[in-house]
């Protein structure tokens, strides 16, 4: 599961859209027990970076588990008032998750290789 959070993880940061963000946020993700379902994913305008492990001061925290963070951010999952009633999902932020799934588009198809750095905002082809 560790390798497929890792991709998951790489998968994520491909998908940061600069801009959406207007400070520096950090994510803290608790995906399960042990070291190796823990990751911290710091974002701001312009640049995310991605770490496995622990942080003592998140502004968003979420607390899952990894097939339900999968399904947010491969199909768009919402988790909704019995996700966090029967406390299969805890989130510390609505604003800041809401914020995440903008800045990094989850659950739409993750752009092919090489396109972020084709796309130019401002230079569309015609």
């Amino acid at each position: 599961m560790s390798a497929d959070l890792k991709k998951l993880f790489d998968k994520l940061k491909k998908r940061f859209t600069a801009g959406v963000l207007e400070q520096d946020t950090v994510y803290y993700f608790s995906l399960g027990e042990g070291d190796d379902f823990k990751w911290v994913l710091s974002a701001g305008p312009d640049k995310c970076t991605v770490k496995k492990g622990k942080v003592e001061n998140a502004d968003c925290v979420l607390k899952t588990t990894p097939d339900i963070f999968l399904r947010m951010v491969e199909e768009g999952y919402v988790p909704g008032g019995m996700d966090v009633i029967t406390g299969r999902v805890k989130i510390s932020s609505v604003p800041l998750m809401r914020k995440l799934q903008e800045a990094f588009k989850l659950g739409e198809a993750a752009p092919p290789a090489g396109a972020a750095a084709a796309a130019k905002p401002g230079k569309a082809k015609k």
